[in-house]
């Protein structure tokens, strides 16, 4: 059930920061590849004369490593909604069949 609800933090995390990538948990090797992206912008940008493609290009490529795809996003928060839902029903499930679960609810402190 832990695993679900984490799963559901991060889909929610690259949601509010609009990133796939927050941390280099997420995607190692996209977390290295996207920071030399960044740097390689940074010189394209301070570089005289330099094509204004190679900056289009270059910012692109960033885009498509780093930005969250909204609709994967999307999909995985509702994988990971309904996945929750099942570990919560099937851990219900073991405390009914345990006689927990009226303890555990009739329980006031």
């Amino acid at each position: 059930m832990n695993a679900a609800f984490s799963r559901m933090d991060g889909v929610a995390l690259q949601m509010a920061t609009l990133l796939r990538i927050n941390s280099a948990s997420d995607d190692p090797a996209g977390l290295v590849a996207a920071t030399q992206l960044e740097r390689d912008l940074v010189t394209l940008e301070n570089t005289p004369g330099v094509s204004p493609e190679a900056i289009i290009q270059t910012t692109a490529a960033l885009s498509e490593i780093r930005d969250a795809d909204f609709t994967k996003a999307v999909s995985d928060l509702i994988k990971t909604q309904i996945q929750a839902r099942v570990s919560i029903f099937a851990l219900k499930i073991r405390l009914e069949s345990e006689g927990l679960v009226g303890l555990l609810l009739d329980h006031k402190a």
